[in-house]
C-alpha cells in the first residue's frame, strides 16, 4: 500500500477514518479534491494522485483507507472580562 502522511498528529482530539473498496473504478477526467487538514491515505491498486494520463483508465480491485486527525485549539477572547458579542453580563 502506498502512504501519503502529510501530518499524523500522536495524540489528536478529533479523528475520522473511513475505508472504501472497489471492484472497479475510472476516471473520465482527473478530479479536483482537497481535504483540510492534510489527510493521511493508505491506496491499493490506485496511483497516489491521479494524473491527466489516467484519463479512461479502469483500476481494478482498489481500496482506499483514509486517516484525518488534528488537534483543536482554544483562541482567547481579544478583551479579558468583557462578556462577548450577543452576551449579556450578570449583574
Amino acid at each position: 500500500m502506498k502512504n501519503n502522511s502529510p501530518h499524523k498528529p500522536e495524540h489528536p482530539d478529533i479523528e475520522f477514518t473511513a475505508g472504501v473498496k472497489a471492484r472497479e473504478l475510472r476516471f473520465d477526467e482527473v478530479p479536483d479534491t482537497e481535504v483540510h487538514p492534510p489527510a493521511h491515505t493508505e491506496r491499493e491498486n490506485l496511483p497516489e494522485k491521479v494524473r491527466p494520463e489516467h484519463a479512461g483508465t479502469t483500476f481494478r480491485d482498489v481500496s482506499i483507507k483514509v486517516r484525518i486527525a488534528n488537534e483543536l485549539t482554544v483562541s482567547e477572547p481579544d478583551r479579558r472580562g468583557q462578556p462577548k458579542e450577543g452576551e449579556s453580563e450578570e449583574v
